[in-house]
């Protein structure tokens, strides 16, 4: 790495990259589902815990959402269903990459619309396999875990078909698999358009 640079500036799309961004897009193609929602994020920060001052975290998404519900009174709650692919990469120089595959069950509440955006905070929940299960100085009892964040967000444009959110991550297995101190990412940004 450059010690000039931040970690994050020097990501590079590596051949495990590619192929991972590759297998997605075909696989996304490919389904027989109703195209819904394309979502891209960034996010940064330090990891939580004892590490707080010797690792930050930073992450590249890709989520594709096929399937969502409204329900209760006013049509306020929302459930919504997706994939996606995480790569999360650390400025510790050991065990500083994991790429992440996951389903992305995703619970909503919607709030009041507004003239110009319809705010919402949702919370995701998504099991998840990694592809090791060592980030930085984080070390978890197994490659499954859950990729779970909180988000704050709107939709907006003429037809309410761009959404940005900003969200917190934690990715850990409940306890299921010792150890399980989890890898965080506390500030992340995601652009999403409707198909």
């Amino acid at each position: 790495m450059n010690p000039e640079l931040p970690f994050y500036a020097s990501i590079t799309i590596g051949p495990q990259l590619k192929k991972s961004l590759a297998c997605l897009c075909l696989v996304l193609l490919s389904a027989e589902l109703p195209a819904k929602q394309l979502n891209i994020g960034l996010g940064y920060g330090p990891q939580v815990g004892k590490n707080v001052d010797r690792q930050n975290n930073a992450v590249f998404d890709l989520s594709y959402t096929f399937w969502d519900q409204r329900f209760g009174k006013n049509e306020n709650w929302q459930l919504l269903l997706g994939v996606g692919y995480s790569h999360l990469v650390s400025d510790v120089e050991q065990n500083n990459k994991v790429d992440v595959y996951s389903v992305l069950p995703t619970i909503r509440y919607n709030f009041t619309p507004r003239d110009n955006f319809d705010p919402y905070i949702g919370f995701t929940a998504g099991p998840s396999i990694m592809s090791s299960n060592k980030l930085g100085y984080q070390e978890q009892g197994s490659r499954f875990l859950f990729n779970d964040f909180v988000s704050l967000g709107a939709y907006f444009g003429e037809n309410r078909q761009w959404e940005v959110s900003f969200a917190w991550r934690h990715l850990s297995n409940a306890d299921l698999y010792l150890p399980n101190p989890g890898f965080d990412v506390p500030f992340s940004i995601s652009l999403g358009r409707k198909f």
